[in-house]
């Protein structure tokens, strides 16, 4: 019998071979590897790495994600939260989408095939993020389409956003940035532009209040809370025994994270 670290080696080693050997160099913590047997049923199952489910089925994935959980992200359940909202946005044809904090490009490369002629900005701080987000775009076919950069100041990205002009979507994971990025001196230049900004109160206390504030003489605000998982929210976790399903959809993140969409009122 195959072990679960073989599994996954074999269908990494066939789907994605650059990355094959950084796994085959992972150390494993005991809920790692918990984990990656849940990993290795799932590639065994599907003989694949792909998004099953959500806004970007059929995206294809590289075996690897950066600083977040993969699981969840090949089950279609990660950030669902967000499903329902970026599913209306997608219905706009948005003209540029620019992603702040793209690691491995799950919203950029995801989001392009989803709006093949829209423009796709992507930036994040960290080289490695940056090659993985290149590679998913790579393999998925539109490597040319994502424009991969590294970190994006306050005064570049809201230049940006304003030369992007109406029909622009902004996603940004910062990290606990928001307040330098969305300061009171660059606010108007997001004042056509459709947002999704992940709070990091346990960062930046007072951060959620104080974006309210700037956004809403320009923008609709709403406050979107992340929601625990059962562990039933995908087809595949239902499959598992049941000391699994909420470890598949674990998004290693805090507790009572937070995010704020804002919406033009013009």
């Amino acid at each position: 019998m195959k072990t679960t670290l073989s599994v996954v080696k074999q269908v990494a080693k066939r789907l994605a071979p650059t990355t094959y050997k950084q796994l085959s160099n992972r150390k494993y913590s005991a809920l790692q590897r918990e984990k990656d047997r849940i990993l290795a049923i799932y590639a065994n199952q599907v003989n694949k790495f792909e998004v099953s489910q959500g806004p970007f089925t059929g995206l294809k994935y590289i075996p690897e994600a950066f600083k977040s959980a993969l699981l969840p992200k090949l089950l279609g359940t990660y950030e669902m939260e967000l499903s329902s909202i970026l599913e209306l946005i997608i219905s706009t044809d948005p003209s540029h989408v620019i992603n702040v904090g793209c690691a491995e490009g799950y919203y950029a490369v995801g989001l392009a095939l989803r709006l093949p002629n829209s423009t796709i900005i992507a930036f994040d701080a960290e080289q490695k993020a940056q090659d993985l987000c290149s590679k998913n775009a790579e393999l998925n076919g539109i490597g040319e389409r994502v424009t991969v950069k590294g970190k994006v100041e306050a005064a570049e990205l809201a230049h940006v956003v304003d030369k992007s002009g109406k029909g622009t979507l902004l996603l940004c994971d910062c990290e606990g940035a928001e307040d330098e990025l969305f300061s009171e001196l660059s606010i108007a230049a997001y004042r056509n532009c459709k947002l999704i900004i992940e709070l990091h109160e346990h960062i930046t206390s007072g951060i959620s209040k104080r974006l309210e504030e700037r956004f809403k003489k320009s923008h609709y605000t709403t406050r979107v809370s992340a929601v625990k998982r059962n562990g039933r929210e995908s087809i595949f976790s239902e499959t598992l025994p049941d000391k699994l399903q909420q470890l598949a959809l674990d998004e290693e993140r805090p507790p009572n994270m937070d995010w704020i969409i804002c919406v033009p009122k013009q």
